[in-house]
């Protein structure tokens, strides 16, 4: 494998030339990850830095960006498919992702300072959907073997976790578990799976499970009901949980036909729904900034984004038929991703999706309506 730099100059001056407080001010209000192809946001985002993938099905490469002095890097080997990346704060030193070599099927790939590795070899092929901690030193992924051998017989698709060169199951049961999310500075871990409470019998529905076991926190469901809650985000600090459901969690549970996005604030034990769209909301991502939220989602193929304690929701204007595949709230406080077919340096739509970075500094988002509505109680007090 062979690792190809290309540093943009006229950006590393942007980025680099101020202090990291002013990046802000000193960057474009868009700035183009990609030109041309078509290229997608990842399930997990990262911290400082981003990745993705990018190529035709079959062909994919993993691409990684770092802030300052912006720099692009793609990890290209013959004849692989490489999808599904998730990055760590440095994501040049710490990147985890599945391949299609050396098969069979998907395997779980890691990049550590330029050294890549297989750190398990699956003889399932489904070792897939990789998360990584802030540091680079957890890596979470999911796979229907008996890796750990005796621990997954029935093969369902369970969460593991490699830390240390050391692999371990970390969901157990009949039900099928994934989606799986570490929070970038802290042990939080969160994911779905259609394990009833108890473990034993597997319900079809999935729920939202939220642990940490390095802290001796068991896994335990925050959802529940015969709807679907699932694809969970977690902050830095491990203190709020996000996720899409179905369910009317602040009724009778009933499924209501179309996801919403809620959040669970975990020291408070408290919920907060913050869409109620007729279309539905999906793909949430969450990050802190100051002692504010700002949770991203897609509803209705349009993005948007709510700063929870300030109680207002934003979307992004882009251009007329424009197809946007995801926004994910990372890079700061000041910077959203998009990966869209509107040409937000131009005008029109472009043939494939590209990723963009918004500095909401330069370009705010625009106020729409929208509430945040909490129980038993307010976790996150309004300002």
């Amino acid at each position: 494998m062979r690792r190809i730099t290309i540093t943009i100059a006229v950006a590393a001056l942007v980025w680099g030339a101020a202090p990291a407080g002013a990046r802000h001010r000193q960057t474009p209000a868009i700035y183009a990850v990609t030109t041309e192809g078509d290229a997608g946001l990842p399930r997990v985002p990262a911290a400082g830095g981003l990745c993705f993938a990018k190529g035709d099905p079959g062909a994919r490469s993993i691409f990684t960006m770092k802030l300052v002095p912006l720099t692009v890097q793609t990890q290209q080997s013959r004849n692989a498919d490489d999808t599904n990346p998730s990055c760590a704060t440095s994501p040049n030193r710490y990147l985890a992702w599945e391949s299609s070599q050396p098969g069979p099927g998907t395997q779980l790939k890691l990049l550590q300072f330029g050294v890549t590795s297989q750190p398990v070899i699956d003889p399932t092929g489904t070792s897939a959907n990789p998360a990584v901690n802030g540091a680079g030193n957890r890596v979470l992924f999911e796979s229907t073997g008996d890796l750990v051998v005796g621990q997954n017989p029935t093969g369902s698709r369970q969460v593991f976790q490699v830390a240390k060169n050391v692999l371990t199951q970390l969901t157990h049961g009949p039900g099928n578990s994934g989606n799986a999310v570490i929070s970038q500075r802290s042990r939080t871990i969160a994911y779905d799976s259609t394990n009833d409470p108890t473990q034993t019998t597997d319900t079809g529905v999935p729920q939202i499970w939220v642990g940490a076991p390095d802290r001796a926190v068991a896994f335990e469901p925050i959802t529940l009901g015969p709807a679907a809650s699932e694809l969970p985000a977690v902050s830095g600090d491990g203190k709020v949980v996000v996720f899409q459901s179905r369910a009317n969690l602040q009724g009778d549970l009933s499924d209501t036909g179309a996801s919403q996005i809620f959040l669970h604030h975990l020291p408070t034990h408290s919920y907060a729904q913050l869409t109620d769209d007729l279309g539905g909301c999906t793909q949430p991502s969450v990050w802190k900034f100051g002692s504010d939220y700002r949770v991203a989602y897609m509803c209705g193929g349009q993005p948007f984004f709510t700063d929870v304690r300030h109680h207002q929701r934003y979307t992004l204007d882009l251009p007329v038929g424009s197809d946007t595949n995801g926004i994910v709230a990372e890079m700061g406080n000041w910077f959203l991703v998009v990966s869209t077919t509107g040409n937000l340096l131009g005008d029109g739509t472009t043939p494939g999706h590209q990723i963009y970075i918004w500095n909401l500094f330069k370009r705010p988002g625009t106020a729409v309506p929208g509430t945040v509505t909490w129980w038993p109680t307010p976790g996150l007090r309004p300002f």
